[in-house]
């Protein structure tokens, strides 16, 4: 049982009622059976015609703990990055949300989570009282109220509303998921784990990606039976660094075989040199195995793309059967 005390100002007491100097400041106990010291942090910001809320709630102590990775990972989304720590396990789309994460931690388990939210007006109080509710807090009611618990700072161009609840919650912790990526790898060091931040909505999103640098990237995805084949993949991942015609022809001869754990890999290597800088390369993997494709691309500008390749390849090479 968790006992919260309330004390009233005794100033107060004296002026609305009067009191006599030798009475006790009065104390009141109201408890909250099986419930918990909780606290919640979240960022909301627009993004288009939709808002977007990414949430952290768990025991008081472990969120304060991880605070600055979710204030990190809501700066690298609002720069469309959606870089996060190695250390969350990213939980497959719902349908009310885009993404959830799984955080251990020696003292419980928390979550975070990252939900698409209408923006009608008073779209911030709304939430902001909903989660409230959750943690036996009363709504927001005036402007000072408000201004108590979110702080809105500029994120690239995004004016973003930080929100920090302390309550009593149920004292639910979250269950580790099962793997939502069904082989086993081995993560190269440096490739950060990151949220499709590019897209923010539900739509179907790679089943991995990472940031190998600021501007180099790895995507993989799944597709039942061979996902199109070759050329049409060719294609369109040739349309990603505005590439065509004959250039996509001659890199479809050229496409090499990669002896893999998993099978037999089709590698398609696409650069345009009309474009100077930036995203101007394009390696592409198709991995057939057990009636599916698996799609496995590096892009960003050519020299990194090359100072990455082979640990891109071994990646590629050593992925199992989960």
């Amino acid at each position: 049982m968790v006992v919260h005390r309330w004390r009233s100002g005794l100033l107060l007491l004296c002026l609305l009622a009067g009191c006599n100097r030798d009475e006790p400041i009065a104390v009141y106990e109201t408890t909250h059976l099986n419930r918990r010291e909780e606290r919640l942090i979240a960022a909301i910001f627009k993004q288009g015609e939709s808002g977007i809320a990414i949430k952290m709630s768990g025991p008081n102590a472990v969120v304060q703990r991880h605070a600055q990775e979710l204030r990190d990972f809501v700066e690298s989304v609002a720069e469309l990055q959606g870089v996060y720590p190695k250390t969350w396990i990213q939980e497959g789309a719902t349908e009310f949300r885009m993404a959830n994460f799984f955080i251990d931690d020696p003292d419980g388990p928390i979550s975070c989570n990252i939900a698409q939210i209408p923006t009608k007006p008073g779209f911030l109080e709304m939430n902001i009282d909903r989660w409230a509710s959750k943690l036996t807090l009363p709504p927001v009611q005036t402007p000072a109220d408000l201004n108590a618990v979110a702080k809105r700072t500029e994120l690239h161009g995004r004016d973003v509303h930080f929100v920090e609840l302390v309550g009593y919650g149920e004292g639910k912790n979250p269950t580790k998921p099962s793997p939502s990526f069904p082989l086993k790898d081995t993560i190269p060091e440096g490739w950060q784990p990151k949220f499709n931040a590019l897209k923010l909505s539900p739509q179907i999103v790679p089943s991995r990606m990472f940031s190998v640098t600021p501007e180099t990237e790895v995507f993989i995805s799944k597709l039942e039976g061979d996902g199109g084949g070759l050329t049409k993949n060719v294609v369109r991942w040739g349309g990603q660094i505005a590439l065509s015609g004959q250039a996509l022809l001659a890199a479809e001869k050229n496409v090499r075989t990669l002896k893999a754990d998993l099978g037999a890999a089709q590698v398609v290597d696409l650069f345009n040199p009309l474009r100077k800088t930036g995203m101007n390369r394009l390696v592409g993997v198709l991995l057939p195995h057990q009636g599916s494709t698996w799609f496995l691309v590096l892009k960003g500008p050519a020299d990194e793309v090359q100072e990455h390749l082979a640990e891109f390849e071994t990646y590629v090479k050593t992925l199992k059967r989960g």
